[in-house]
């Protein structure tokens, strides 16, 4: 029977329950493969702003040195990260260690003086200068990593990094750190305080690492998002795979959209073909169970193919046997009719099939099909841990016993009266798509009190 695919439910970085393994396995290697682009970037971006601060070489001259050799410092600090994530299996760690050793690093660098520069620049410019953004830039590089556990370790890294100046300004004794007067005008008390080199607005910074900490939160909110939509899709693809390997491609997306797709049980005509091979059994005996196997397995995927092509339902396989619907889950005008030109091409495969095992010294095999066209009930059968799909009813026997009269017949396809019926009233007076079959009259049928007209091809 069909086995739909329940969903499986996102469990996210803080979740109490594991991922599956499968899925848990996917995120860690694009989790990784982040980690390693974000170090590439931040390379790569860092190479440019070595080159550009090397022009100032020529208007600055030594002093330029000092920018150089940060920015160096940064860069020679991914260097080392990439080359360590190439090889490195668990990467959070690491991860987290240089973006720690990063913060440090700028922290560091905007808080110690240019020992080549006339003068000496008061770290409250660098306090003043907006310049925590580099701290952002950093936090928006580790956003690459899909991790919103490092995420949030980078913000706090990044508030360490930046209270390095503030600690420096408040071990020199010439700097105040506090608030502006609150006596006066506040504005113009700001603007004073803004303009004195010798002052820090402790509010200020206070503000920028909040701000600091809510971007880290924001970043990790968003690959939070990110993860669980990658995860939703996954699951929706998965799900649709399923789906896929016993629906038509028309209706696989309906039913991968709808929680619902069959609206409980509904009955409805169909028409059905049941198909298995002819002597199976026999062939069985002289074959190994590998051999077997792979008999199966090259049968099942050329007529799945078939099925599909046709916009048929694989309800089920049933070993050698196939149970398809036409007309599943909505009934169209032309169920009858792609039945038959499903059948037809099924028995053309088959001869195909059998040239290519001639060739290998294998034997040939024969198929016999049923088809019929009536009612059925179909609906979702079992527990709630383990649902499946099926169509039940007499129309389903009916195939059965017309596919196993092939036998007794020596004929490829069986078709009832009725299937034939509603194949004429689909061709419109086009009556060449019967033109194979001729009546063989009623036959009983096992299992069924009254016989019924049959066509044979």
């Amino acid at each position: 029977m069909i086995k739909l695919a329940s969903a499986v439910p996102f469990l996210g970085t803080f979740g109490a329950a594991p991922l599956p393994d499968r899925v848990a396995a996917s995120l860690r290697r694009e989790e990784q493969e982040g980690l390693r682009l974000a170090a590439k970037v931040r390379i790569v971006l860092l190479a440019v702003a070595f080159v550009w601060l090397g022009h100032d070489l020529l208007h600055v001259g030594w002093a330029a040195v000092f920018n150089l050799a940060a920015v160096g410092g940064v860069l020679a600090s991914g260097l080392a990260e990439f080359a360590i994530l190439k090889r490195h299996r668990h990467p959070r760690g690491i991860a987290m260690a240089f973006a720690l050793l990063d913060s440090v690093i700028l922290g560091a660098v905007l808080a110690l003086p240019n020992p080549w520069l006339d003068g000496t620049i008061p770290v409250t410019v660098t306090l003043k200068g907006g310049l925590v953004l580099w701290f952002v830039f950093l936090l928006a590089l580790r956003a690459f990593a899909l991790d919103p556990l490092l995420l949030l370790w980078s913000g706090v890294c990044a508030v360490l990094g930046w209270s390095i100046p503030l600690a420096v300004a408040a071990l020199d004794p010439e700097i105040r750190i506090g608030v502006p007067s609150m006596s006066g005008s506040l504005a113009a008390n700001a603007v004073e305080a803004f303009r004195d080199v010798t002052f820090v607005h402790i509010g200020q910074w206070y503000t920028e690492a909040l701000v600091l900490l809510l971007v880290s939160a924001a970043l990790a909110a968003a690959v939070q998002r990110s993860r669980r939509l990658a995860l939703t899709r996954a699951s929706a693809e998965r799900r649709q795979a399923n789906l896929a390997r016993y629906f038509s491609p028309r209706v696989v997306e309906r039913l991968a959209r709808s929680d619902q797709p069959f609206g409980g049980d509904r009955r409805q005509e169909v028409a059905v073909l049941f198909a298995d091979i002819k002597g199976f059994t026999t062939l069985s005996e002289r074959l190994a169970p590998e051999e077997v196997m792979q008999l199966l397995r090259g049968f099942h995927a050329r007529m799945e193919e078939i099925v599909f092509a046709h916009g048929g339902t694989l309800e089920k396989f049933i070993g050698d046997a196939l149970l398809v619907t036409f007309g599943v889950p909505d009934p169209a005008s032309d169920d009858a009719v792609r039945a038959l030109s499903c059948a037809q091409a099924m028995l053309a495969e088959v001869e195909r099939w059998n040239d290519e095992r001639a060739r290998s010294g294998q034997d040939a095999i024969g198929i016999g099909i049923g088809l019929h066209y009536g009612p059925v009930v179909m609906g979702d059968l079992g527990s709630e841990r383990s649902m499946a799909f099926t169509v039940v009813g007499d129309t389903v026997n009916t195939a059965s016993r017309l596919q196993g009269l092939t036998r007794e017949l020596g004929c490829g396809v069986i078709a009832s009266e009725a299937f034939m019926a509603r194949v004429r009233e689909a061709a419109a007076g086009d009556l060449s798509v019967v033109d194979a079959f001729r009546s063989v009259g009623s036959r009983a049928l096992r299992g069924r009190s009254a016989p019924i007209e049959i066509w044979r091809a």
